[in-house]
């Protein structure tokens, strides 16, 4: 069972002891912190070490670095056999694709944003007061074993990495570099959804404005459902709903086409919840629209759910939020259902060439024997009662023809 104290213990435990073998490899830069002038300055220890000229003891009595590496090393090992999968962090790397090295720097990042005295003692650490974050060097120097696992760390934190790709982190901007901060410079920052699925509590991001996503948990099963092509969106949906394919799918249809109840029914069959995201309440620039889109993706990367994106208001040719609506999903690499009129479905399959079409305006398709289906079939034929039009009709033909001759003749 998952006992979120312990695990905040244990995780906490275990920055303790990377802030000490930081400490004890780097001491010579937390020196820098003392307080005085000449602590703005690059020391004569921090230049001896860094040109590895003698032997330098840190001022601190530590314990020794083999028994800091061994409990260290104990509690990785201890973590990873004591996990859940069916806890937080277990779902957490389940949904998004993340490897332990990732998982370890979410948690640690965790850590140290939720406790102010662990965040003290690590402002102390990288000897620099006007930061109020970490930076991604310092974490690299944190978590590192080796260069190996330092490489690894910062494969995670490239752009095309599940990490930034999925926004589960945030880098920040220094403003002494701006507006090109390189990356070992950055401060990087554990989004508010992230930290609360590390702790077990729903995630719900605040970026977007109330009302532009929301999750849909209850609604009637697809046996319930009386639908038109029925084995198709069957497949289609289930695919996406199951994590079979990560396809994108355009349901096509006019308002009240019953889109939005398809889509919730196939997600709920699979355990899944629906999240409902209305484009049209996210802002027109395109910064604001891209920030508020991943945050709403994310988050419905977190809680498990389908995401539902109603596009009906992107019909402009000229409007840029489509191509950020199409990079974002591509990035993503996760299925999810497109609500599209019959207006915009031209300018989305531009900017998503492997858009998967269904529409729900179609007629019924003809019967493949050619035949009259049950329901006619079951319903006798009835010949219309006779008519005086019936008759009549041959007479009064003959009767004008006589009249022309007749006509004709005088």
């Amino acid at each position: 069972m998952y006992d979120a104290r312990a695990q905040r213990a244990a995780l906490l435990e275990r920055a303790r002891a990377l802030l000490t073998r930081y400490l004890q490899r780097y001491w010579y830069r937390a020196v820098q912190a003392g307080g005085h002038l000449s602590d703005l300055f690059v020391t004569v220890e921090e230049l001896g070490a860094e040109l590895e000229v003698g032997h330098l003891a840190p001022p601190v009595d530590f314990d020794p670095p083999e028994m800091v590496e061994a409990d260290l090393q104990a509690s990785r090992a201890r973590e990873r056999v004591e996990r859940d999968p069916d806890g937080p962090v277990g779902r957490l790397l389940a949904r998004a694709g993340l490897d332990e090295d990732e998982c370890e720097l979410l948690q640690i990042l965790g850590v140290i944003q939720g406790s102010p005295g662990l965040l003290r003692a690590c402002t102390f650490a990288w000897a620099d007061f006007s930061l109020k974050q970490p930076t991604v060097g310092f974490l690299l120097e944190l978590l590192a074993d080796d260069e190996a696992h330092r490489e690894r760390l910062m494969r995670a934190l490239s752009p095309d990495g599940a990490l930034r790709r999925l926004r589960l982190v945030q880098l920040g901007e220094d403003r002494r570099w701006q507006p090109s901060t390189p990356l070992l410079a950055r401060p990087l920052l554990l989004p508010d959804a992230a930290q609360r699925a590390l702790e077990g509590l729903p995630p719900k991001g605040e970026l977007y404005p109330v009302g532009a996503a929301r999750l849909e948990t209850e609604g009637p099963r697809p046996e319930a459902l009386i639908l038109h092509d029925p084995q198709r969106l069957h497949r289609l949906l289930s695919d996406a709903a199951y994590h079979h394919a990560d396809d994108l799918i355009a349901l096509v249809g006019a308002p009240g086409s019953g889109r939005r109840a398809v889509a919730r029914a196939h997600a709920l069959a699979a355990g899944r919840a629906l999240m409902v995201i209305q484009v049209e309440a996210l802002p027109f620039a395109v910064e604001g629209f891209e920030a508020q889109l991943a945050a709403a993706l994310r988050d419905a990367l977190l809680n498990d759910a389908l995401p539902f994106l109603r596009c009906e208001s992107l019909t402009d040719l000229h409007d840029r939020r489509v191509s950020v609506l199409a990079r974002l999903l591509t990035t993503f690499a996760r299925a999810a259902v497109l609500s599209v009129a019959e207006d915009s479905l031209s300018r989305l399959s531009e900017a998503l060439f492997d858009l998967r079409v269904a529409r729900f305006d179609d007629p019924p398709p003809p019967s493949a024997s050619g035949s009259i289906s049950a329901s006619s079939a079951s319903t006798p034929l009835r010949c219309p009662p006779p008519r005086w039009s019936n008759w009549w009709t041959p007479i009064s033909c003959a009767l004008a023809i006589c009249i022309a001759r007749w006509g004709i003749s005088a």
